[in-house]
């Protein structure tokens, strides 16, 4: 299938010697997809990718008023 959408984190090398030499993809092949199914997958991939989040965060569209 062909990709509609693809994250990837690539391996690099850090002073601390603590990244981990792994390249992490998450491919969507869904054309369809709606956006909040598209924000979690990319959740998801910031999880693999080693990005910790709190139980009460998530990523959201915030409106901002126009003034």
């Amino acid at each position: 299938m062909t990709p509609s959408y693809k994250f990837t984190c690539y391996p690099y090398q850090c002073i601390m010697g603590t990244s981990t030499d792994v390249l992490i993809e998450h491919t969507i092949t869904q054309r369809d997809v709606s956006r909040d199914d598209l924000v979690e997958a990319f959740e998801k991939f910031l999880l693999a990718s080693g990005f910790h989040k709190n139980e009460n965060e998530r990523l959201d569209f915030i409106q901002e008023d126009l003034l």
